[in-house]
């Protein structure tokens, strides 16, 4: 095999799948002026017209998209980075920025081997198509090239007798060197694929962990509210408006909960059936490059050559494979990308309707609104229950034929609760001489008696231990009405989403989108690495042969030439 001992032919194919590797990426990501009149050329003979007439209607088509998205109330996200050609819609710019819930979206990622034969480059999008287009050629070229070398060493044999050690020394290094490499690189793919999952379970988990944070604070504060709707202090209940506050909102919050907990467990299923398949094809192939290598270079040092051709078709389908994974850790990694730039840019306009809000489930503000202003008339309610017990009974000076009002009150007149409302909902500021939610209980319990078996005073107070007992309830019930509101402002305003998102957004541009990036470059070193070493272990095993042959022939020879 004359070819395979050539050092400048060695060199030239052992480069190719790194030029291939490395060309590609960044070919795609700048079009020359070239490309770009050929492209220019196809799409005009899509419809038979001329190229001016197409260059007119495209730059029509432009204006109007760009004037309709400016008369748009909607937050274009990524707007420069997504905009590419769409095959879906014939190869016209996609103008309709980051949004997951948009096909045209993910078709210049999912159809990006359609622009190839248009010369179609200049996005971001097509320039994962590097790796499926050298995993194409290296599944087409490899086995070709093995297919001429047997072919040309069955037609064309030629004399296997002497070698060179030097050759055959370096061949050696360099075939340990390279499954020394190859087995760091899988190593390099178990650490990348570790840490991206690590990266990927910190992110659900802050999720649901906010999910959570509101679906909690939702239910407190319905419960409270169920809690406030039976309360009541002997003929004294909370008013049937109030009553009927509680029973429509109930429904409302139910269906909150509900959507969020549906969210909760759609998008954890889906991460991880996307996740788990990924993960299992990640450890398998490094794992099988790793005993591969071992084995090849095993099987190489022992002279087993049929064993090592064999290893050689194995590697060959490895490297198709590895290189395919790569491209799709480069399409997470450009998807990722994309959400990055997107979320930043929300991040800066939080308050505009944008494509964000379609994936993120956020309470819609006139649910908030309403749920608000129940909270506030239940919470005045409650307040009113508890001032008109005071008042009328409390401070009451009642006399013994007054019935259940009559325990024998006496003493100072105990203070009314501050009520933060009025009844028209607007905040109201509280009078000197009230009491607050977080003081009420201790002021009141100087007005509390002692009580005798009949449960009257028998000592100065206004207050029974029976009375105190329920009109700290219901402090305790308002209280929680009262300060479960400012949750519902932060999720009315945008307040907790964007703290939201900017934690998501730190969490994954620094961690998914780098260690993605980390997998990628793993898988492809991998590949390339692979490719020298199945190159090599040709190679080697062909100097191996030659030296044995040689030595073996010379042997004979003395022997041959001593019996003489």
């Amino acid at each position: 095999m004359g070819f395979i001992s050539n050092p400048f032919f060695l060199l030239i194919f052992s480069s190719l799948p790194f030029l291939l590797s490395s060309t590609f990426p960044l070919s795609f990501a700048a079009t020359p002026n070239i490309i770009r009149h050929l492209r220019d050329e196809h799409f005009s003979a899509f419809d038979g017209k001329g190229l001016t007439a197409r260059w007119k209607s495209t730059m029509t088509m432009k204006m109007a998209e760009e004037s309709a998205a400016q008369n748009s109330s909607n937050l274009i996200l990524a707007a420069e980075r997504t905009r590419r050609r769409d095959p879906t819609d014939n190869f016209r710019y996609y103008n309709g920025g980051w949004n997951l819930s948009n096909p045209h979206y993910f078709a210049p990622y999912i159809f990006s081997f359609v622009v190839l034969k248009l010369g179609i480059m200049e996005s971001t999008g097509y320039a994962s198509l590097g790796p499926f287009v050298t995993a194409v050629l290296w599944f087409i070229i490899f086995p070709m090239w093995v297919f001429c070398m047997c072919i040309r060493c069955c037609c064309c044999p030629r004399k296997t007798y002497g070698y060179s050690r030097h050759a055959y020394n370096l061949s050696l290094i360099f075939l340990i060197l390279l499954t020394i490499a190859v087995i760091a690189g899988g190593v390099f793919i178990f650490v990348g694929q570790a840490r991206f999952e690590k990266s990927i379970a910190n992110l659900i988990s802050y999720v649901l962990h906010r999910v959570d944070t509101v679906v909690g604070n939702i239910m407190d504060l319905f419960n409270n509210m169920l809690a406030a709707k039976d309360v009541g202090i002997g003929q004294i209940s909370l008013p049937e408006k109030q009553k009927n506050d509680v029973d429509q909102i109930g429904s409302t919050i139910n269906g909150v909960y509900q959507s969020f907990r549906d969210f909760t467990t759609k998008s954890g299923n889906d991460v991880i059936s996307f996740l788990n398949p990924l993960k299992l094809i990640l450890i398998t192939l490094a794992t099988i490059v790793i005993l591969v290598a071992f084995l090849g270079l095993l099987f190489a040092m022992l002279g087993v050559e049929c064993l090592v051709y064999s290893l050689v078709m194995v590697g060959w389908f490895i490297v198709t494979i590895t290189f395919l994974v790569s491209g799709i850790f480069l399409l997470v990694n450009n998807l990722v990308g994309d959400t990055c730039v997107a979320m930043n840019e929300w991040l800066q306009n939080p308050t505009v309707d944008s494509a964000l809000e379609n994936i993120i489930p956020n309470i819609d503000n006139q649910i908030t609104k309403k749920i608000l202003s129940a909270t506030k008339d239940v919470t005045y309610g409650v307040v009113e229950v508890t001032n008109t017990y005071i008042s009328n009974v409390s401070n009451a000076n009642a006399t013994s034929n007054a019935g259940a009002s009559y325990y024998n009150q006496s003493g100072p007149l105990v203070p009314l609760l501050c009520n933060p409302y009025n009844e028209d909902d607007t905040d109201r500021h509280c009078a000197p001489n009230e009491v607050n939610f977080e003081n009420a209980s201790e002021a009141w319990e100087k007005y509390m008696c002692d009580v005798s078996l009949v449960g009257n005073c028998v000592t100065p107070g206004r207050l029974t231990p029976l009375g105190y007992k329920q009109i700290t309830a219901l402090v305790n019930v308002s209280s929680g009405l009262y300060h479960g509101m400012p949750f519902v402002i932060e999720l009315m305003n945008g307040t907790f989403l964007k703290k939201t998102l900017s934690d998501l957004s730190k969490m994954l541009c620094s961690g998914i989108e780098e260690y993605s990036m980390w997998v990628f470059t793993g898988l492809v070193a991998l590949s390339t690495m692979l490719m020298f070493l199945l190159v090599h272990w040709i190679v080697y095993s062909e100097h191996r042969r030659c030296r044995a042959y040689t030595k073996k022939t010379d042997a004979a020879l003395y022997w041959k030439k001593v019996s003489c």
